[in-house]
């Protein structure tokens, strides 16, 4: 039996469209089975049909674990321009 109904997840699951007032850094590992690239694309499609345009960055033969840590190079600069 599920933990809770739609209405209870939405909230917490569903990625807000708008309202954003800082950039977005979006990562995909082609090899990540947690988050498959459809879902992250769908993820970056819906928020730049209302002009929210994320940077995203692919890493290829990258799971979902590794494209955290092979995103630093990239990640760690992104952080900084947001504090400079």
């Amino acid at each position: 039996m599920p933990c809770c109904d739609d209405a209870t997840a939405r909230p917490v699951m569903d990625v807000p469209l708008t309202g954003y007032d800082r950039p977005l850094f979006i990562a995909q590992g082609t090899n990540d089975t947690d988050v498959p690239a459809p879902l992250t694309a769908k993820l970056v499609s819906d928020p730049a049909l209302r002009s929210v345009r994320p940077e995203v960055h692919l890493y290829p033969g990258r799971d979902h674990s590794a494209t955290m840590a092979t995103s630093l190079p990239d990640s760690i600069p992104f952080v900084a321009r947001l504090f400079a």
